[in-house]
């Protein structure tokens, strides 16, 4: 199994994930984890024992091209595409809240893309779950409970980061 987790949110949202990441591994010893991230966050998970491969999306690197051309964003966006494509992920779990991230991850011919369907931004997934918002429990609890829809148990709860000896050190 290879599964992709889309998250282009802030440095705090990616840790809230690694309950989750973990909990996968744990289900899928196999498998190959992959990330999509902002840059800002791919740096927490580089050292991400169970994370294989991170895709960046740099929204504003996006728009900086599209100012430039709109065919230098076409190429950019497809060369983007392509590269997830490539990865042959089996499912999505996309925490974007966003029907943009669902229709890049169809386009990317995942073909399972699980996440939630806030204010009916679900439209591309596959299984989604309602959300109207974080309010009732901590955002790593809303994450694991994405879990449910691929019929896995949430294991973990605590935040997870992955330093190297180097970081320690400094």
């Amino acid at each position: 199994m290879s599964i992709l987790i889309v998250n282009p949110f802030g440095i705090g949202d990616v840790l809230f994930t690694t309950p989750l990441i973990h909990t996968l591994k744990d289900a899928f010893p196999k498998s190959k984890l992959g990330f999509l991230c902002n840059k800002r966050s791919a740096p927490l998970l580089r050292n991400n024992p169970f994370i294989n491969e991170i895709f960046i999306y740099e929204r504003d690197d996006f728009k900086q091209l599209l100012s430039v051309s709109k065919l230098e964003w076409l190429k950019g966006f497809s060369s983007f595409i392509r590269q997830i494509k490539k990865a042959r992920f089996d499912l999505a779990i996309d925490l974007s809240l966003s029907s943009n991230f669902g229709f890049f991850l169809w386009l990317a011919g995942i073909k399972k893309r699980i996440g939630y369907n806030y204010k009916n931004r679900g439209i591309y997934l596959t299984k989604s779950a309602k959300l109207s918002g974080y309010e009732d429990q901590h955002v790593v609890e809303y994450y694991n409970s994405l879990l449910e829809l691929i019929w896995i148990e949430p294991k973990y709860q605590d935040l997870e980061l992955n330093l190297r000896d180097e970081d320690r050190q400094f």
